[in-house]
């Protein structure tokens, strides 16, 4: 039996004691609570070396590494260091962890918080959001592929953002058949733990395009950071320099400034914006008018805020297989990115109906999918939302129907075809909103995927993109791999120039902030 089947062997014991101990249905009323999730995955999607500082007591392969560390006390240096996460060991038997470990840390900071253990049931999963962790470790490796995929959707489903942690090819290959939005290379092979600090570098390619690659283990020093961030890794999680270093802070903001040097953040550009936020080739100015609509989950807004698309819609339309509460998409939307775009999709409500419900979900941005009248896009405008009105392909001259909309109201351009107002995936004649171009910018949707959305945005002029059906797996359930995919698209697009960013900011030009 090698060290990993050992431990496996041995948590399966241990999940089993506990199950006795806490009944899981004690754990899923309090997971179901959770409310105060931080974003994992937002926190690493950001610009420049992100650094996961990991609370680590002991390991197998080197013994006794801080046996007596303060979880608090580390992980305010970590936070005052500048590291964009905390990961926790609360493995208790081989690592020396404990849950206590992870309250402590969380505690002490605001910083996003991994729970790193061996995962092997559901069980805990809902202990992992019961102890109020932000994200989990999946390692691909100890998991056949039906607890691979159960195990991390049910993670999604609660709210909790998933590191998948690979070694070789094989694993990765997994990894990408599940989509997993964070991957994390381990330089360590959990099989003999022996470690060889280019394993991510030489991996990484092989990582589908949707993901965020995280490489994990054996990064010891500053050469070490160098060639992470030269093999174009620019997220590690470190433990044991970190933890041994008698300044961590010191060390951390030692290695940021190398990230700053090696990947020579572009300045600020003429308008004022940096390159996080609205620079040139930057990831959210890139992806800043593409909208997933239909968002039903927590965990899929983070993953595509993580990834810098800059609007997510949520649907008010009670006949939609996406339908939400304005209080469910206040939850959905909490803790996300200021820059991101928060719309709802309303359907034949009055002014006085949109503007309360909006303001109960935390909107910036309202999208109006009826028949609704100038009056009350002014009405709505007035107190204080971006405004976007649908008009409808097929019918009427798209110019007439947008000229006859009221002043700083913007365009989207739908399918006139399908039962539902909008998400039917129906496609549409793209090439008769040129004309519609030509005059002012609109967004587009009707039958969208990573497959057809150049071609689309080529025939019809669009500049910004609204997407529902063509990244689901089902109505209503969104598949992280296809938002990856179409993200990843739609980036190469812009950075070569095969598509021009224009009108940036489409979603909430006029927003000011409303959602806070």
């Amino acid at each position: 039996m090698n060290i990993l089947e050992n431990i496996v062997a041995t948590r399966r014991q241990a999940v089993a004691g506990a199950q006795r101990r806490v009944p899981q249905s004690f754990l899923e009323r309090e997971a179901a609570g959770r409310r105060d999730y931080r974003g994992f995955t937002a926190a690493l999607a950001r610009p420049g070396l992100r650094v996961i500082a990991e609370i680590k007591r002991a390991s197998p392969s080197r013994g006794a590494i801080a046996p007596a560390l303060d979880p608090a006390a580390v992980a305010r240096a970590y936070a005052a260091g500048g590291a964009a996460a905390l990961s926790i060991l609360t493995e208790p038997d081989f690592f020396k962890g404990s849950p206590d470990d992870l309250h402590r840390a969380r505690a002490a900071c605001d910083l996003p918080v991994l729970r790193k253990d061996f995962i092997i049931d559901p069980y805990q999963v809902y202990e992992t959001a019961a102890l109020g962790a932000d994200a989990m470790l999946l390692i691909v490796r100890m998991l056949d592929d039906e607890q691979l995929h159960e195990l991390h959707a049910l993670a999604q489903q609660l709210g909790l953002d998933v590191l998948t942690e690979v070694h070789d090819a094989g694993d990765i290959e997994r990894a990408n058949a599940l989509g997993a939005p964070l991957i994390g290379i381990n330089n360590r092979d959990l099989a003999h733990f022996k470690t060889d600090s280019a394993q991510a570098g030489r991996m990484v390619g092989r990582l589908h395009p949707g993901c965020l690659p995280v490489a994990l283990s054996g990064i010891l020093d500053d050469d070490d950071i160098r060639q992470t961030l030269a093999g174009g890794i620019t997220r590690v999680l470190v433990g044991e320099a970190l933890v041994r270093a008698e300044d961590p802070a010191a060390t951390l903001r030692r290695w940021n400034a190398i990230g700053n040097e090696v990947l020579a953040q572009p300045e600020a550009d003429d308008a004022g914006g940096t390159d996080e936020s609205a620079g040139k080739g930057g990831r959210n100015q890139t992806l800043a008018n593409l909208k997933i609509c239909g968002i039903t989950s927590a965990g899929t807004a983070r993953y595509c805020a993580g990834l810098g698309i800059g609007a997510l819609g949520a649907v008010f339309f009670e006949g939609s297989p996406r339908y939400v509460t304005p209080a469910r998409a206040r939850e959905i939307f909490k803790g996300l990115p200021p820059a991101t775009a928060r719309v709802g999709v309303f359907v034949d409500k009055t002014a006085d109906e949109v503007i309360a419900m909006a303001r109960e979900a935390g909107l910036d941005t309202v999208q109006l999918h009826g028949g609704e009248s100038a009056v009350t896009c002014r009405l709505v405008q007035q107190a204080g939302f971006r405004v976007i009105k649908v008009i409808r392909s097929g019918g009427a001259s798209l110019v007439t129907a947008a000229r006859a909309l009221p002043s700083g109201v913007g365009v989207l351009v739908e399918c006139g075809r399908g039962v539902l107002p909008g998400g039917n995936g129906a496609v549409w004649q793209w090439q008769t909103a040129a004309p519609l171009a030509a005059e002012r910018a609109f967004a587009m949707a009707g039958g969208l995927n990573s497959a057809n959305i150049l071609e689309a945005s080529r025939r019809s002029g669009a500049a910004a993109w609204d997407i529902s059906s063509g990244v689901e797996r089902a109505p209503g359930v969104k598949d992280h791999a296809a938002i990856g995919t179409l993200a990843q698209r739609l980036r190469d697009a812009l950075a070569s120039g095969k598509l021009a960013c224009r009108a940036p900011g489409f979603w909430a030009a006029a927003a000011g902030g409303m959602h806070a």
